[in-house]
């Protein structure tokens, strides 16, 4: 699966004509936290500030090791954002700068979709599903236990479809455009030609596109380690010569962050 580019159309819409800025300046001067009466979950939730001593939106950049799937059925959508993450000037686009816990805080975040056509701002509160413990996020978190951006952009685009429920399983391809406004490409394996195919793949990966892989129907045969009805991240393709034969190699990361590949070239071989 891939997308490649961005659509740069300069206008932005507020989705549910919420604009940021204008709620934030109000909720400063309330100095209350914002709440978002149009996005609700049923269930517990706190915010950062409440899970962490010192939460941060983001630490050290994003990058790919900051996505981790939660009880969400939606590898999907994550493996596309860890995907982005190897693209900055895309991801900046969807996840835009200045937003922190420290200065000017009011429990107010944004992100942006390319959806129908055009750009749309979403916004949304920083309450958080908690699981049952009512100590640990329930979806998306990060690797570091004091880093928001992923859990915070993981809710807005269910607020984007509707609800948490709604991206509980789908397409990267579909993730792909409405993070880029790119172009969606879907490829079936069994339906392309393997040299093909990874020609394809880098001349994707030169243009700037993103990439995703997964494995869309039930099988028990040779999945050494990868799982069914499950989405990876493409991150590099690597060519190698061993023994005069040429070889090459798909990267991929498992958005769950744990369960490697354990066929031939993995840690163990």
């Amino acid at each position: 699966m891939a997308s490649s580019g961005i659509a740069h159309n300069s206008r932005v819409e507020a989705s549910k004509d919420q604009n940021y800025e204008e709620l934030k300046k109000e909720h400063l001067r309330a100095k209350k936290l914002f709440v978002d009466r149009t996005f609700v979950y049923n269930g517990t939730v706190k915010r950062p500030k409440d899970i962490s001593k010192t939460p941060k939106f983001i630490s050290n950049g994003m990058t790919r090791a900051d996505v981790v799937q939660g009880y969400l059925g939606n590898c999907w959508f994550m493996s596309a954002a860890a995907s982005l993450t190897l693209r900055p000037q895309l991801l900046q686009h969807v996840v835009p700068p200045c937003q922190d816990f420290d200065c000017e805080y009011a429990g107010i975040f944004h992100f942006r979709f390319w959806q129908f056509g055009k750009w749309v701002d979403v916004v949304v509160d920083d309450q958080l599903p908690l699981d049952e413990t009512g100590k640990t996020l329930k979806y998306g978190t990060s690797t570091d236990e004091n880093e928001f951006w992923m859990p915070l952009l993981e809710k807005a685009y269910a607020k984007l479809k509707g609800s948490y429920e709604a991206i509980d399983g789908g397409f990267s391809k579909n993730a792909f455009v409405n993070l880029t406004g790119g172009i969606g490409e879907l490829i079936k394996l069994r339906c392309c030609d393997p040299e093909n195919l990874c020609k394809r793949a880098e001349r994707a990966l030169g243009r700037n596109s993103v990439m995703a892989a997964g494995i869309l129907r039930e099988s028990e045969e040779g999945l050494q380690g990868l799982f069914n009805l499950h989405s990876y991240s493409v991150t590099k393709i690597h060519k190698v010569t061993v023994e005069g034969k040429k070889m090459t190699l798909v990267r991929l990361r498992n958005p769950h962050g744990e369960t490697e590949w354990t066929g031939d070239w993995s840690d163990d071989e």
